[in-house]
């Protein structure tokens, strides 16, 4: 819910609400791959496909970015941990630059790594101190102009929403463009990471809150996903407002299978703890943008469903294709002709790097 203080903010965007009336159809991933990356990962963020047709992705785990070449099957790790050129310290995912390259924000160093259209480390950009003392994993997307499309602070004490901003490289101005409504969070004590940082648990009230998600599309306009109701709502580039029809779902219960395989995970757990149904999609890494500008939201589902799917939105906020995958599969990325992919194998539980033809 967005905060009285910024309720007036975002009515004054005057949204147009869009029917929803495209044909649905079916996009299968769930046989073999054209590709696969034989090298397993730790982990596997989104990513981007760079000019040369690599795909440039983040595996957090290990503090590594690397460049995967589907041509010859070869994996390149770019840069090095560190703090001097060309080295991070916690890249987080591979967002593209609008130039065929790509930037990978890094939060301890307050800048972003730099990645050439044919995969080679350029130093280093975004600074912290330049994007109004804003950390660069705030970033979303860049624009056609250049602008960096990121998540300010809010401008109120206790506020519920965080501005979307845009921070124009020229004049180092920021300008509001959009609120993204925020759920409430409490700070853990101090831990230390794998890499050697030291950062704080953020925890939530609820297992599953019904988070808010947003992404930034190639022309620079913004796709707010929203869980209640369950719509797709846009902000274009000249600030026009398109508010998506509501996406009917029917709600998957928290099964007694559900609660034992978060407490498998998480461990003890009452059952207070549990919501009753849960969210149409949890809000993190399951809602990316295809190279198409279609909007893909990874569905929650009960813990004897197997098989994910994907909801993909047109840019009218209508539900166009449904894709289901593997088990143990995410969408992770988008090419021209290709849709990336990561499977986990149970095995040794490494990622593997996937890559599907769009048919």
């Amino acid at each position: 819910m967005i905060s009285k203080h910024n309720a007036w903010c975002f009515a004054l965007l005057a949204f147009t609400t869009i029917p929803a009336t495209a044909q649905q159809r079916t996009i299968d991933l769930t046989g073999s791959p054209d590709q696969t990356i034989d090298k397993g990962f730790s982990a596997v963020s989104h990513g981007v496909q760079i000019g040369n047709g690599s795909f440039a992705f983040v595996d957090g785990m290990e503090v590594a970015i690397y460049v995967a070449d589907f041509r010859g099957g070869q994996v390149q790790a770019v840069g090095r941990p560190g703090a001097g050129p060309n080295e991070y310290r916690r890249p987080s995912k591979a967002i593209a630059d609008g130039k065929g390259g790509a930037i990978v924000p890094d939060a301890p160093l307050g800048r972003a790594f730099l990645l050439s259209a044919t995969g080679e480390a350029r130093g280093s950009g975004y600074m912290r101190q330049d994007i109004g003392g804003i950390s660069p994993t705030a970033i979303h997307g860049i624009d056609p102009r250049g602008g960096v499309i990121l998540f300010g602070r809010s401008p109120q004490q206790g506020a519920d929403s965080l501005p979307i901003q845009r921070w124009d490289p020229g004049t180092h101005q920021l300008t509001t463009l959009a609120w993204w409504p925020m759920i409430r969070t409490t700070v853990g004590p101090s831990v230390k990471t794998r890499s050697g940082a030291v950062g704080r648990e953020l925890s939530t009230p609820a297992i599953w809150p019904e988070r808010t998600a947003w992404l930034v599309l190639s022309d620079g306009t913004i796709a707010i996903v929203r869980p209640d109701p369950y719509r797709v709502d846009f902000i274009t580039e000249a600030g026009r407002a398109v508010r998506g029809p509501t996406t009917e779902y029917v709600p998957v219960k928290v099964t007694p299978g559900k609660r034992k395989q978060i407490r498998d995970q998480r461990g003890p757990m009452s059952d207070d703890q549990f919501p009753a149904m849960l969210p149409p999609f949890e809000g993190f890494d399951d809602v990316i943008g295809s190279e198409d500008d279609e909007v893909w939201v990874g569905r929650m589902r009960d813990a004897a469903d197997s098989v994910p799917v994907y909801d993909i939105f047109d840019r009218a906020g209508a539900v166009v294709a449904h894709a289901r995958l593997r088990p143990h599969t995410k969408v992770v990325g988008f090419g021209e002709r290709w849709i990336y992919v990561a499977r986990q194998s149970l095995d040794d539980d490494l990622w593997h790097l996937e890559r599907y033809a769009r048919r």
